[in-house]
């Protein structure tokens, strides 16, 4: 009736008795000063799943485990992060996520979690081997704004302004110099860093060449001034095919009218070399002299970007 215990059980009973409590957090974070910043936090505890009212959470300091950010009980709390602190994940799912809001550039932690179940009082838990550090961001960076060199006139263009934070509660703001139809994407780019994205699509216009468009971001809190990105537009004029009438002057070759229609009916002023009158509503009088080429007939077909 006895139950021999060979090296090898003993070392795989220790290993689970060993696991069963277990916190992940990610041990470096940034902050940006003034704005919030999240703790992504996941834990694990013996026995059965119990549902978040029986479950208590608490966030201390690494070196003083009664120097406590977050408690349920403000009362506890120490001054300087009353009602700064608070949690953002279910305790039932096993979420102990962590916002500080308002972020002060002495918030450096390390800062670790503790869990209380109410099953018994034997049953607590301070991870104080997996605490998280923070470390301050006095200024914004800039978006990044990512667009082609050269866009079409006429065709939807996109440009794409994106920015990376550790701030999910509440996104940046990103805003464009140029009007048209603005789509934002969130992104969780793991370990506690987010990434929010503006993708702008419009119709470049002739006006629109050797402009500039600029991204403006808006970061939570009160952080000072705003980072902005400019990309500068370069527009491609759009090529089709003309129909010309000319005559050969010499070595000169006269261009009268052009269309891009391949029938039309001009008469030639003989005084100014210049297409009088067209029966075609879209000839343009026009009067160009090129180097002579090999061209025979009245008509040509060429292209011209315009």
């Amino acid at each position: 009736g006895f139950t021999v215990f060979t090296p090898l059980k003993l070392f795989i009973c220790a290993g689970v008795f060993a696991d069963v409590w277990k916190a992940h957090v990610e041990p470096e974070m940034e902050a940006l000063v003034s704005s919030c910043v999240v703790l992504p936090c996941s834990f694990k505890y013996p026995g059965q799943e119990q549902p978040s009212d029986r479950i208590r959470a608490i966030w201390h300091t690494k070196d003083n485990w009664d120097d406590i950010i977050f408690h349920k009980d403000p009362t506890r709390v120490k001054d300087s992060f009353k009602g700064r602190t608070k949690l953002i994940g279910s305790l039932g799912r096993s979420n102990c996520s962590l916002e500080i809001d308002e972020v002060k550039n002495h918030d450096n932690g390390p800062y670790c979690f503790r869990v209380e179940l109410e099953t018994s009082q034997k049953d607590k838990y301070s991870f104080v081997k997996n605490c998280v550090s923070i470390k301050m961001i006095e200024q914004a960076s800039k978006p990044e704004l990512q667009a082609e060199q050269s866009v079409p006139e006429g065709e939807p263009a996109v440009f794409k302004c994106s920015v990376r934070h550790t701030c999910p509660s509440y996104q940046p703001t990103l805003t464009w110099s140029h009007t048209g139809k603005a789509t934002i994407n969130i992104k969780d780019i793991r370990h506690g860093n987010w990434e929010t994205e503006s993708v702008l699509t419009f119709v470049p216009q002739k006006e629109d060449d050797h402009t500039s468009i600029t991204c403006t971001v808006k970061h939570h809190g009160n952080v000072e001034g705003e980072m902005t990105a400019t990309h500068p537009i370069f527009v491609k004029g759009t090529t089709i095919k003309l129909f010309c009438v000319y005559i050969i002057l010499g070595k000169f070759w006269v261009i009268l009218a052009c269309t891009e229609k391949t029938e039309c009916d001009c008469i030639l002023d003989e005084d100014t070399n210049f297409a009088r009158e067209c029966s075609n509503a879209n000839f343009q009088k026009s009067h160009f002299s090129s180097q002579r080429a090999a061209l025979s007939g009245s008509e040509l077909g060429t292209s011209f970007t315009i």
